[in-house]
């Protein structure tokens, strides 16, 4: 028995346990942006909501080389490459390439942040948008917002920070802010390239998405604007109805006036009241308009009928009240005579 109760007993701390570490542990991957610790390998920004924002949990491999790990890629010009830098890089070891030698292109990579709150202001910043030394001003890195949480570039939802073209390791450029209007946003890291002057690199690293303070929340728009339109539409004039007569009462509607078994005499004008609108026909409503004039002379054979056969009923009753009491009388007599002839005898 002793053996037995210390085996439930493990076996009990285990399951608590178990359920404790699982409670207390939270991957990033699927933490809602709510929460903080997206990014925990860069602990001075606690409230970074971009998941693997400096490119240090792994790669995936996609057709134009590899891409970090949770983010996506978008090519609408030329075809570069994309894989990891260990050479030009912010924080930690690695940062994304994007590439071409020789070759102009345009691209962007992008992350889209699932459980913001619709109304507040999110500012977007990249850190580290570095490009291979050149002696023109060719490559063009910005960053993007777009606060319906839609994943094309070429939007026209996305909120764009400005274009940086010069070389240099300043990019207090690259930061823009925009009002969530859905439970997700996306953020957009896009690389222009529209002429190569040979090898042509950008190195992106530390990218941010944070609550913004300096924005108080707004009313979110449930859809894009639509554009206004040059002239109103012209409103229909509403063409005033005829007026409706009344319908005549039906010959159902008098049946059911004149069921009851009453001597109301008729009366010789009929009120101004609503017909009873029968199956099928549509109700039409005319205040302060009396009905037609009913012919009375018409639904007098159907009342005096009702009446006849119906006034029987009193009749049969009466008689056999009668018969009763009759009855009770000739039995009483009898009744009577028979204790008298006892009596005598």
């Amino acid at each position: 028995m002793t053996v037995q109760r210390l085996r439930r007993l493990t076996a009990s701390v285990l399951a608590a346990a178990t359920l404790l570490a699982t409670s207390l542990w939270i991957d990033p991957e699927v933490t809602g942006a709510q929460g903080q610790g997206r990014c925990p390998e860069v602990e001075q920004y606690p409230n970074n909501l971009i998941f693997n924002c400096s490119f240090e949990r792994g790669w995936i491999p996609i057709p134009l080389g590899e891409i970090g790990e949770g983010w996506e890629y978008s090519i609408p010009l030329g075809q570069p490459a994309l894989d990891h830098s260990t050479f030009d890089r912010l924080h930690g070891n690695t940062a994304q390439r994007i590439w071409t030698d020789g070759v102009p292109f345009g691209g962007s990579i992008y992350q889209r942040v699932e459980g913001v709150t619709p109304g507040a202001a999110y500012v977007a910043r990249v850190d580290w948008a570095a490009i291979s030394p050149s002696m023109e001003a060719n490559i063009g890195r910005k960053v993007g917002i777009d606060p319906y949480g839609g994943t094309d570039p070429t939007s026209g939802n996305v909120v764009w920070s400005a274009s940086l073209w010069t070389w240099g390791h300043d990019f207090s450029a690259l930061r823009v802010s925009a009002f969530a209007q859905a439970p997700a946003i996306t953020v957009f890291v896009q690389v222009d390239v529209p002429s190569s002057a040979g090898k042509d690199e950008a190195f992106i690293d530390l990218v941010r998405l944070e609550v913004d303070p300096t924005q108080p929340t707004a009313t979110p728009t449930q859809a894009p604007p639509s554009p206004t339109p040059t002239s109103p539409p012209p409103t229909a004039t509403a063409t005033p109805l005829p007026p409706t007569e009344t319908p005549m009462p039906t010959e159902t509607a008098l049946a059911t006036a004149t069921a009851q078994p009453t001597d109301t005499p008729v009366p010789t004008s009929t009120p101004a009241t609503e017909p009873t609108a029968t199956e099928g026909a549509e109700e039409v409503v005319a205040p302060n308009v009396a009905p037609a004039p009913t012919d009375m002379v018409a639904d007098r054979p159907a009342r005096t009928a009702v009446r006849d056969a119906s006034d029987w009923v009193p009749t049969v009753l009466l008689i056999v009240a009668i018969v009763s009491f009759a009855a009770a009388g000739v039995l009483g007599g009898v009744a009577l005579l028979l204790r008298r002839s006892q009596g005598r005898t």
